[in-house]
This record gives C-alpha cells, structure tokens and sequence, in this order.
C-alpha cells in the first residue's frame, strides 16, 4: 500500500461522510426522556406545545410523537441560522434546547458540532482510516527493518504504530456514547494529552535512567550540552506534559487571564485549542520516539 492510496482512501471516507451528512442532516429528531424532560412524558403527544423563542424561520416541526419512553420531535432545516425552542404542558415549560442549521442545511443538536442525522458516518470513517493507516505503517516496518533495523525510520513507526493503536480503541469507546461531531474532535484533540499522561510514568523511567548515565558521563568528561542531553530532554518532557493543562487552567478559570477565551465566536478559544494540540503533539513525537527505540533496543 503506496502514500497516494492512504490519501485516496481518506479522501474517499472524507466525501462519503460530508454526502451522508448533507443528505440526511436536512431533519433531525430531538429525543426527550427523563433526563432532559422536567416532568412526567405525557401519554399522547397532542398535550405538548413547542415554541420557538426565536428562529422560527429557521426549522420547522415536522411531527411530535411519543415513543420508547420520551417524546420524539422532528424538526426540518429551512434555512441558515439557530432556533431557541420551548417545550411546555399546561403553560410550564418543560425543556429548552436550540438547534443550529449549517449553510449546506445540515441540522445540528445544542451545538454546531453537535449530533446530527447521519453523523455517525464520521466516526465510524475516522475508525477505518485509523485502521488503514496502522496496517500501512505496520506494512511497512515488517519491510523496512529487513534492511536494517537500527534505523530512525523503524524507531518513527514503531513509536507511531503504538500512538496509532492507542487513537484507534480510544474512537472505538467512543461510537457507545457519540454525541455528535465534538465527540469525534475533541476525542481527536485530547488524545494526545491522554497518550502523554499515560506513557509519562514509562518516560520518566527511561529518562532517570539516562539521567544516571549522564551525570556518570559529566564527571568523567565534565559538563557541556551533549552529557547533559538526557537530563534536559526528561525535565523538558515533564514540563511540556504538564504545560497544556496549566494554559487550560489559567486561561480558563484565572480572573486575571490576559485573554477572552470564553467567547464562542471569538478566535483565541481556537488558538487556545491549537496551542494546547500542538504542545501534546510535541509530546507524543518525543515519547513515540522513546517508545520505538526501546522496542528496537529489546
């Protein structure tokens, strides 16, 4: 299996997720049960009233039934935008929720990554490419290291074969409670923090062990950079482990927090998340890295 086959297959699950979206995302039922209804479900469904406090031009109530213990409303995207709706018996309002509708009218729950009809397809497609992506490098360190295998390259997959495994079961747990596309993004986005905290205890081990080896190294041939690499690579690791929930924290929680990211239509939550990302994904490179040349020292 060639580079330009994994990028085909992903661009092929890539359209296949965005036609079942759009195709099916124009309704979406809303599913009200005990833990989203304050009050008992009604018998018939006739003794309901659903208002729109706003956007009652964006969907429409298509059907309202009664069904498996919850009362089930089927709404119809009409046009960009998003709806405040009120769900009420006898004048007291039972629940509130909103739904937004994407530009390809694609209706979404709470959120706007939030669940969707035939949204499923995208993890789903996400636990296939893993998949496909793992039998490549797996494919491909079995050839490779039949040349030789003290090679970066080996060292590289090994490390990724592991973190690729990992991201596989981890989206595998999370088709039994998808919530929608931020259950697949965040998922994604949290991984690597994850995988970090996970290896942390193994890396510290390793890097101690380099450690000692390094000060035995200083005091035969003194003190310069290169002796001391591992000591700087393990306090390194340690504090690049920890800063993503130190930034979290304070950007967050601190009162005094130099920037807004609270603001869902502002930009620095994004650069937040990126920031945070790109700082775990640092992280796993180094502790993939770790991983693949003790498996190819053994």
């Amino acid at each position: 299996m060639s580079r330009k086959t994994i990028v085909i297959i992903g661009l092929i699950l890539a359209a296949a997720c965005a036609a079942v979206v759009i195709a099916l995302g124009g309704t979406y039922t809303v599913r009200l049960d005990q833990s989203r209804y304050s009050g008992d479900i009604p018998a018939d469904a006739d003794d309901i009233a659903v208002e729109f406090e706003s956007g009652g031009d964006v969907v429409e109530l298509t059907d309202k039934r009664v069904g498996d213990g919850a009362l089930l409303l089927t709404f119809r995207a009409l046009k960009t935008g998003k709806a405040h709706v009120s769900v009420s018996r006898s004048g007291e309002s039972q629940s509130y929720f909103q739904l937004y509708v994407s530009p390809p009218r694609v209706m979404t729950f709470e959120s706007y990554f939030g669940m969707s009809t035939g949204c499923i397809a995208i993890p789903i497609a996400a636990c296939v490419y893993l998949a496909v992506l793992l039998c490549f490098f797996i494919g491909r360190y079995r050839e490779d290291r039949k040349k030789s295998l003290y090679r970066y390259k080996n060292v590289l997959d090994l490390g990724l074969i592991v973190f690729l495994a990992f991201l596989l079961v981890r989206q595998l747990i999370t088709l039994y409670s998808y919530r929608g596309i931020d259950t697949t993004v965040n998922s994604l986005l949290s991984s690597g923090r994850v995988f970090s905290s996970l290896v942390l205890p193994f890396a510290l081990v390793i890097f101690g062990m380099v450690a000692l080896s390094n000060f035995s190294l200083m005091r035969r041939e003194g003190r310069n950079w290169r002796n001391m690499l591992g000591i700087i690579l393990g306090v390194g690791l340690c504090l690049l482990t920890v800063l993503p929930e130190a930034l979290e924290f304070y950007l967050q929680w601190s009162p005094n927090a130099i920037v807004d990211v609270h603001n869902e239509s502002g930009v620095w939550l994004y650069i937040e998340r990126f920031l945070e990302s790109f700082i775990s994904g640092l992280v796993v490179y180094l502790e993939c890295i770790l991983l693949g040349t003790v498996v190819c020292a053994v």
